[in-house]
């Protein structure tokens, strides 16, 4: 599995909406990871993890400073 745009695991959110996978829909949104260079692993492979449909960066800010996080849309 890569790690793909947040565009992107929408997209395949919204498509298990209409097409169930494992007869299940795509609700749960889980933070995966957090770090500063986290957006530099799009594209890049993660292990396969069952369940979870995609992981993608989303860029987030607190007190200390801008920050990346990963989150993944799992079933």
């Amino acid at each position: 599995m890569k790690v793909v745009s947040k565009r992107d695991a929408v997209r395949l959110s919204t498509e298990t909406l209409f097409k169930p996978v494992n007869g299940r829909t795509a609700t749960t949104r889980t933070r995966f990871d957090k770090g500063k260079y986290a957006n530099n692993l799009i594209g890049r492979e993660c292990p396969d993890i069952a369940g979870v449909i995609a992981v993608f960066s989303e860029r987030r800010k607190d007190k200390d400073g801008p920050y990346w996080a990963l989150y993944c849309y799992s079933v």
